[in-house]
């Protein structure tokens, strides 16, 4: 006999010999993988903003000064994460609300009183107590005192007076908000048809998938015209720029969840072979492409780096398009890589001295500025480089910011982690908000 050409057993995006009760049963199960990404994600914006003061790019307290403004490494290493590391906590919040929309027992209005108590009350306490602290701990050591202000209470009262909306990092919570909202509304009138409609939808998934992240690229760079990136709208305190990726992400997850298929909108189906060589090539090939377009731009259009980033933020202009379309690849090429690999080799329960890091994630997502802030006072101090500025020479120059984000960072997870054990554990009924 020849041989039996091998058939591939393809599942269908929708079963359609799944019962709803089967679905929401399947999607009630706990799936490791997708909360130990979530911690990772939250260690990842740890170290993220701890490279800031550092010489990475962003918006943070304080600046050090043992070392130039800007470190090339850090500022690549922030402009990758930005890609990705935001769309996957997007599409974890939209998978995650979908999970328990699934469950029949659980009513709309249950849900919606959850997000405002777990999501938006943390939001507004962050902005009006956290904020305000940062400013009084930068205040108190010295470092960069407020003009003017010589008590604490000025230094509250200030920082109360500048409040036009969400601050800080909460920003995220504030924004999944409306669109589980707009989720569980939307699944109280249609979800018995949804099922069949996105089934039927999906009968041109490649044109729909190539839509989508076309859409999301042209929309990012239609937006960053008018609001270009470091913009930040202030009821929310979100930069506008990003937002179609956030929509995009947060879309991707509720259909996973509907489809049991994680990777429905990922235009290279990122998970289904070799996942951790996909996710080093995808770095590698962001990375290549970064500065093959920095140097093709630089060349062709003749202007210096400070120039091309300035144009990269916005405008109508070249620069400004190929970063939209460059931070979409980054999330469909990294973010679903990421994911895969999670799912292929992170199922399994993430234990240290017997606590489940997963359940302090969240927590230790609030507390991290808090707790980085302090430290990394401190490393100043230490350090001890003076107001006159950078007192260091030769290599420590360049690579000094490299190996303080990342043993500073560290530090900071871990203490960051540790304080929030510390706040579920000890504090009554903050375990039942975070």
């Amino acid at each position: 006999m020849g041989k039996q050409r091998r058939v591939k057993n393809r599942k269908p995006w929708v079963s359609n010999s799944q019962s709803p009760q089967g679905l929401a049963a399947h999607r009630s199960r706990r799936t490791h993988a997708l909360d130990n990404l979530r911690t990772f994600l939250t260690a990842l914006v740890i170290v993220h903003h701890t490279a800031i003061p550092y010489g990475g790019v962003g918006s943070w307290k304080i600046r050090s000064r043992c070392f130039p403004e800007e470190s090339v490494v850090l500022v690549v290493f922030n402009v990758l994460n930005q890609t990705f590391f935001m769309g996957l906590f997007f599409f974890l919040s939209g998978y995650f609300t979908r999970v328990q929309i699934s469950k029949s027992n659980v009513p709309g209005s249950t849900l919606f009183y959850s997000r405002v108590w777990r999501l938006l009350l943390p939001a507004i306490l962050y902005t009006v107590l956290v904020m305000p602290t940062l400013d009084a701990i930068v205040h108190m050591s010295g470092y960069n005192p407020l003009e003017g202000q010589t008590s604490l209470w000025e230094v509250y009262v200030s920082s109360w007076s500048q409040i036009r909306g969400i601050q800080g990092q909460v920003w995220y919570l504030a924004l999944v908000v409306p669109f589980d909202t707009a989720v569980i509304l939307l699944s109280q009138i249609f979800d018995k048809g949804a099922n069949q409609f996105l089934a039927s939808t999906f009968n041109h998934k490649r044109l729909l998938i190539s839509s989508a992240w076309t859409t999301s690229i042209l929309s990012s760079f239609a937006i960053r015209i008018v609001y270009p990136v470091g913009y930040i709208w202030s009821p929310l305190g979100l930069q506008l720029a990003y937002l179609p990726q956030y929509i995009l992400a947060y879309t991707s997850g509720n259909f996973a969840s509907i489809s049991d298929d994680y990777f429905i909108l990922d235009p290279l189906r990122s998970g289904v072979r070799k996942p951790l060589k996909r996710l080093v090539s995808a770095v590698i090939f962001c990375l290549a492409s970064l500065a093959m377009l920095t140097a093709l731009q630089e060349k062709f259009l003749g202007i210096n780096s400070e120039e091309l980033m300035s144009l990269t933020r916005g405008g109508f202009n070249v620069p400004a398009l190929m970063y939209a379309a460059w931070n979409e690849m980054g999330f469909a090429l990294v973010g679903f890589s990421l994911l895969a690999v999670f799912l292929r080799y992170c199922d399994t329960p993430w234990l240290l001295c017997g606590a489940w890091l997963p359940r302090y994630s969240y927590a230790a997502f609030l507390i991290h500025p808090l707790v980085s802030l302090v430290v990394e006072l401190v490393v100043e101090s230490v350090m001890d480089c003076g107001r006159d500025g950078c007192c260091l020479y030769g290599m420590w120059v360049w690579a000094g910011p490299v190996i303080l984000t990342l043993v500073v960072g560290l530090g900071n997870v871990f203490a960051s982690w540790i304080a929030a054990w510390a706040v579920i554990s000890r504090i009554p009924y903050i375990g039942t908000i975070i």
